[in-house]
């Protein structure tokens, strides 16, 4: 099973790539230019022969409507190269895993410090691993950080239920 998972980042696609549960490779492209975006995401289906691919499951009516919208453009995309490529489109519900791995006790700058340190530490990715920047989003990869927790989570749990039906064999 060749899964790839995309964050919930506007500004970037931020990805992670997983065949079976085993993290292969993880990154950002930028947004800007969608005929680019669609050619690249479509290019990188075709070359893995991808089984699925999971975008974080977003509740929209409580979404203001600029970060909808961007979103919307994005997923779009996506689920166009999926219908065309044959390719299972999951939209797994995710909420609840910081609180669970977390609890109440931490919260803003310093979760996004601790999410990005555990995914450093679990996955052993080294030098310079991933980083956060509060104020450079190009340098910030708490979405990568997300892509992959929530990559891990889809192909260890095997198809659970998520946010527009089940999915499985």
């Amino acid at each position: 099973m060749k899964t790839l998972a995309i964050g919930n980042e506007t500004e970037q696609v931020c990805y992670a790539y997983f065949e079976g549960e085993n993290l292969i490779e993880y990154g950002k492209l930028q947004t800007e230019h969608l005929d680019v975006l669609y050619e690249t995401i479509s290019a990188f289906a075709k070359d893995k022969g991808l089984s699925y691919i999971v975008v974080h499951g977003v509740d929209f009516e409580n979404t203001k409507r600029r970060t909808a919208l961007k979103l919307i453009r994005i997923r779009t995309i996506i689920k166009l190269i999926c219908e065309q490529l044959g390719i299972v489109y999951a939209t797994p519900s995710v909420h609840g895993w910081e609180k669970y791995l977390f609890g109440d006790r931490i919260q803003c700058k310093k979760l996004a410090l601790e999410k990005i340190e555990i995914v450093n530490r679990v996955y052993n990715i080294v030098t310079p691993g991933l980083q956060y920047d509060s104020n450079d989003y190009q340098r910030n990869d708490l979405g990568v950080a997300d892509a992959i927790v929530m990559g891990s989570a889809f192909t260890t749990n095997r198809y659970k239920k998520s946010v527009e039906g089940y999915y499985g064999l």
